[in-house]
């Protein structure tokens, strides 16, 4: 468009004068209806010769009146002039018209144009004359509402839930739903094409053809907004409510312009019911208006019914913009979401949001209203009405016997309603009742309006009458959980709800869109829409359930007499529940437990172990051995059920972690926080679990209690996790003997495992780890195991499986267990290292043999005398020592160059001596820092050191393997050999050839690296000298100085200065304040009133430290005749400062405010 505005221009100016201006006035393009030149910032009757002619030839080429328009708006979208570029010589001046900014900032609300007749608008009932009453059949339902009060009586109220479509009866004579809608209905789809809406626009367009427009009645408008507001199709024909891939254009977001649209289109149609739909992905950056100046001028078009339905695009749509105008336009259906959200990009999220936006079009076509002649509440405590849209819910503070009368009317025709009673449900109030009262609630605070007090206790009050009503009827055991399990659900659904919409309506302002969009959501999105998508079970069927779930049972039946016998005391049994997976097996009605469905199983069948806290990851869901745990509940948690965390993980303020999805089982206690249970049972238990441990439903309680995923089923996932928690264990207490707890810990870890130890995947890699061990630990060998090609994810699993074997005595001699040892060490800092090895080898700041072959200057605490010698010798070249620094260099800059220099003339005299003194030794404390949890698994280097105990080695065996000259010729093997297999397959060097070799590498490569080193602390040694001198120098306070003082001092000081020179000598000095801009006022400073042209960097020293008192002087002659606090005070406010660093008053407390103050008095004396 620049190209085109200055062609434009060109063509303009070239032309002669055709007609007279009275004729070019005539020729004005015509405006769309209900907007005006003064709308647009234009007085046309200001305008001179060039102005008008330049309009003229833009309607030439624009086209009619509308296109005009439209070519206009795009151009104050884009920020241009309308007319031409204000800035040409040519152009009169740019006040003349308004910048787009201006023309937003000066938009208000249109003339509201009242719609056309609509042949069934509902009149009041006292104003129509009298029409016959007929029964007419409908699906409205009226509810029975109980509300137990704070004195215990029960009140009765009434909620009748409308009609879903009008019912033919009431209609026209030969009118349908879709004629009765059609004749006065508006659509207008407002969506964002700008470039981030790339990746979604292609499912928008999908979404819309597929399931919106197949919904759509009446006229539409396809309007689009990027930098301008196009519209792209309008009418009422079919191509009409089409979206094309075509109408995307990827620019900027007018999201202010599109807003300002929307309000114009809805106000100046003829139209009674209107449809919005307003698609974005993110805020408003095109002009300097923001999008809430225009959304404060908005009010919901009075007369006619307005449906909004916003839909969010990614992370980043504008949550509070996209609520607060559907809040200031939407004036429909109560229970239509506050918004919709289409999360990620590249799946069917957005098409699918489409489908559920079809869903509510589809009920109706929109937003038709039906009159009661009984009035009610669409949110109780709020104000009554008699007219009410399609499928809401109606409140009535009346019995439902009050209301048995109650009739309809569409326009002239009445109908009486028969209605069936029931009484409300907690799933009624929770997925219908709730959430639309809480829609309106969110609407009325987002308008500033009062909101009821009294609806929220109202609410609590419904609620916990229902519930009391259910939990009379319970019963005990596995039939009392399930309903426990009912109602402990219902309660915390309701209280995340009742949360949630508190937080909202007390929260100005969210830490995030993304936060109040979930709020939103959660809270005024019927629950079941989005049930079937959350819940679906992926990579394990229903189907494959039921067959599994009948395997199951088929075990269960057959040891049901062995499991009978079981006695498990309280101490194997959840803390919480007092109960286990053995009791719930043994329950008389565990065959009600095992009809659930399958979310439903997982949540309540018990599954107690061990409580943890770990980080969930994807990375987990794929390879579980390197699952990692952050911490393990101690004592008295030592047992836990997954049902608890199930019970507890809700959006309340026991959840400390979103993601993780982590509990307090004491809410101040951080230790008591978990997000997982790993399944054991006790020593003597376990043996007689092992046919339930095989089946798949086993398996899928595992993986769900240990990853938290109910889509798949990980058949090894409880030998991996049972094995990460034995080698957190041994990292927490490395140390025998253990505490009780932990000991039985271990046993019941051991005793769970050993039930695995004999499936042919673990059997066949224990007896390969054992005749073939390097082969066993590579992470891909070349063995195949049952056609696969057998790989070691982590070392977890050869440390543990080594383990099990020693314990059953699988694997006894020592030398083999001191080789898989050995092994596992070489292969675990290989596998840190390789890493680091391959993604560095490029990098400037690579992993070098130095790194762990030797101890650089930068490892040593102190400077050693050698250092000392060298910083001498610098300071002998510089001719400088500790006294003279300050007085030898001027600035800062001037000695670091200075120093380098001299450095390098040192360094390079010293070059042989340095290159040749490098002591070659293992670097202990890096290898102890290695860490590879990715390739490792969750494992530590000392942790492995307690494992090679705890495996049976000796001390003598434990000390050879880890001494220094081993670990030596671990990390030089690794760094030769990255590859896994060439490592393992290639036998370790020789110690006396491996040192050689190395002692070689790293005079090669760390010769520099030391030297830098040295050169980098040689040269911070001598900056730090001067700083510290310079510090000494200026620790005082500068004295303001007249120019006869200075003069006087001065030429003390054999400075050649008068009062004729003087201000060519101090050229910068301000008389104000007494201060010099060129020279140094610190009488300790060597540099003292030495005018200087690098004054500033001298002083930049001083002013860059945070303790500097900006505005000192300046301040203080101000307010020289005041007191010292009102001084300090007035310092620390920051008058007289032009930095943003504050100055304290504890800072100024230091300095000798006092003698300074009497030093301005003096001075204006």
């Amino acid at each position: 468009m620049d190209k085109f505005w200055r062609k434009l221009e060109k063509v303009v100016s070239r032309s002669k004068p055709e007609d007279p201006p009275e004729e070019l006035r005539k020729k004005l393009p015509t405006l769309p209806p209900g907007t005006d030149w003064e709308d647009l910032g234009i007085d046309p009757a200001d305008m001179d010769y060039d102005d008008l002619r330049r309009m003229v030839r833009m309607q030439q080429r624009a086209g009619p009146g509308d296109s005009f328009f439209d070519f206009f708006m795009m151009n104050r979208h884009r920020n241009r002039h309308p007319f031409g570029d204000p800035t040409t010589t040519k152009q009169k001046p740019a006040q003349k018209m308004m910048d787009p900014t201006q023309i937003q900032k000066a938009w208000r609300l249109p003339t509201l144009v009242a719609p056309d007749e609509f042949q069934d608008e509902p009149v009041p009932m006292e104003t129509e004359e009298e029409t016959e009453v007929t029964l007419i059949q409908s699906d409205s339902v009226l509810y029975r509402v109980k509300e137990k009060t704070a004195d215990g009586s029960l009140k009765i109220h009434s909620l009748l839930k409308m009609m879903s479509a009008i019912p033919d009866s009431m209609l026209a004579k030969g009118n349908t739903q879709t004629k009765h809608r059609a004749s006065s209905t508006f659509n207008l789809f407002m969506g964002d094409v700008s470039g981030s809406m790339s990746s979604f626009w292609p499912s928008v367009v999908t979404g819309w053809n597929a399931h919106i427009r197949p919904n759509l009645v009446g006229r539409t408008s396809i309007m689009t907004f990027g930098s301008r507001v196009t519209t792209k199709r309008s009418g009422s024909t079919s191509d009409c409510y089409e979206i094309t891939e075509r109408d995307f254009d990827g620019t900027c977001t007018d999201l202010t312009g599109a807003l300002q649209t929307i309000v114009e289109e809805v106000y100046k149609c003829k139209e009674k019911f209107i449809n919005v739909f307003f698609i974005t992905d993110g805020g408003h950056n095109e002009t300097r208006c923001q999008p809430d100046e225009a959304i404060e001028k908005m009010k919901a078009p009075a007369g006619k019914i307005c449906d909004v339905f916003v839909l969010g695009a990614g992370n980043g749509f504008p949550v509070q913009y996209s609520v607060n105008i559907r809040s200031r336009l939407h004036n429909g259906r109560a229970n239509l979401p506050t918004i919709f959200w289409a999360k990620e990009e590249y799946n069917d999220d957005m098409e699918q949001q489409m489908k559920d936006i079809a869903g509510y079009l589809g009920q109706t076509g929109g937003s038709n209203t039906i009159n009661l002649s009984v009035p009610g509440n669409i949110l109780p405590f709020n104000s009554s009405q008699n007219s009410f849209h399609l499928n809401e819910y109606v409140y009535f503070d009346k019995a439902p016997e009050e209301l048995q009368e109650i009739s309809v009317e569409v326009g002239k025709r009445k109908g009486k309603m028969q209605l069936d009673t029931k009484n409300a449900d907690v799933d009624l109030y929770l997925n219908e009742v709730f959430r639309q009262w809480n829609g309106m609630l969110i609407q009325i605070h987002t308008k500033k309006e009062t909101i009821p007090p009294e609806i929220v206790p109202f609410m609590e009050r419904l609620f916990n009458t229902v519930m009391d009503e259910m939990k009379d009827k319970s019963a005990t055991s596995i039939k009392s959980r399930l309903a426990s399990k009912e109602t402990k659900g219902y309660e915390v659904n309701f209280q995340t709800l009742m949360n949630t919409i508190k937080n909202i309506l007390t929260n100005e302002s969210f830490s995030n869109d993304l936060e109040l969009a979930r709020n939103i959501l959660s809270t005024t999105v019927t629950a079941n829409k989005y049930a079937e998508k959350t819940l679906r079970m992926k990579g394990h069927t229903g189907e494959e359930f039921d067959v599994d779930m009948k395997e199951f049972k088929d075990v269960l039946n057959r040891e049901k007499s062995n499991l009978m016998k079981i006695v498990v005391p309280a101490e194997d049994c959840c803390r919480v529940t007092i109960t286990s997976t053995v009791s719930d097996l043994k329950d008389d009605d565990i065959n009600d437990l095992l009809e659930l469905n399958k979310y439903d199983f997982l949540k309540t069948f018990t599954i107690s172990g061990i409580p943890i806290f770990s980080p969930l990851r994807d990375s987990a869901m794929i390879n579980p051995w390197i699952y990692s745990i952050r911490r393990i509940l101690k004592s008295p948690y030592t047992i836990v059920s997954q049902v608890v965390l199930e019970n507890m993980t809700t959006a309340n303020p026991n959840s400390v972690d979103v993601q993780s999805k982590g509990v307090k089982l004491q809410a101040n206690d951080e230790e008591t926080c978990f997000n997982a249970i790993i399944p054991v049972f006790p020593p003597n238990v376990a043996p007689l679990m092992k046919n339930f441990m095989r089946t798949k439903i086993y398996a899928m309680c595992c993986t769900f209690a240990i990853l938290k995923n109910p889509h798949i089923i990980d058949y090894n996932v409880h030998m991996a996790a049972l094995g990460i928690a034995w080698v957190r264990i041994l990292f927490e207490n490395p140390v025998q003997p253990r505490p009780e707890y932990v000991r039985y810990r271990i046993k019941c870890i051991e005793a769970t495992a050993a039930q695995y130890s004999e499936r042919p995947s673990f059997a066949k890699y224990r007896d390969l780890l054992k005749e073939n061990t390097n082969q066993a630990i590579m992470t891909e060998s070349t063995v195949e195991i049952d056609g696969s090609t057998l790989k070691c994810e982590s070392l977890v699993k050869p440390m543990f499986i080594l383990h099990m074997a020693v314990q059953a005595k699988q694997i006894t001699e020592n030398v083999t267990i001191k080789n898989i040892v050995k092994t596992i060490l070489v292969e675990y800092i290989g596998r840190c290292l390789s890493n680091n090895l391959k993604r560095d080898n490029d990098s400037v700041n690579k992993t070098t043999y130095s790194d762990y072959f030797t101890e650089s200057f930068t490892d040593q605490e102190n400077i050693s005398q050698d250092v000392k010698k060298y910083i001498d010798e610098i300071k002998a070249k510089l001719a400088v020592n500790e006294d003279n620094l300050l007085k030898v260099f001027y600035f800062e800059e001037q000695c670091r160059k200075a120093a380098e220099k001299a450095t390098k003339e040192v360094v390079d005299l010293h070059y042989v001596e340095l290159s040749s003194d490098i002591p070659i030794k293992i670097n202990t404390r890096k290898v102890n820092q290695l860490r590879n949890v990715s390739a490792c698994g969750d494992v530590s280097w000392a942790s492995l050191k307690t494992f090679a105990k705890e495996v049976g080695l000796s001390e003598s065996d434990v000390a050879e393997i880890f001494s220094d000259e081993n670990i030596f010729l671990y990390v030089a093997h690794s760094f030769r050999y990255t590859s896994s297999r060439e490592r393992l397959e290639t036998p370790l060097p020789d110690y006396i050839k491996c040192v050689e070799e190395i002692t070689k590498k790293v005079k090669e490569e760390s010769s520099k690296d030391i030297i830098k080193s040295l050169s980098e602390k040689l040269l911070k040694e001598m900056v730090n000298s001067w700083l510290n001198a310079y510090t000494e120098a200026h620790a005082g306070l500068v004295e303001p100085m007249t120019k006869s003082q200075i003069i006087q001092e001065a030429r003390a000081k054999e400075i050649d200065v008068n009062e004729e020179n003087f201000e060519q000598v101090y050229k910068r000095y301000r008389p104000s304040v007494g201060l010099m801009g060129n020279a140094c006022q610190q009488r300790s400073c060597p540099w003292f009133l030495q005018p200087m042209k690098t004054y500033n960097e001298h002083s930049s020293t001083e002013r860059r430290n945070a303790n500097f008192p900006h505005g000192l002087h300046i301040t203080s002659k101000r307010h020289c005749t005041a007191d010292i606090r009102t001084i300090s005070n007035k310092i620390v406010e920051g008058e007289g400062r032009k930095s943003d660093k504050p100055t304290t008053l504890e800072r100024l407390a230091e300095l000798d405010l006092l003698h300074l103050k009497n030093s301005y008095m003096q001075m204006a004396i």
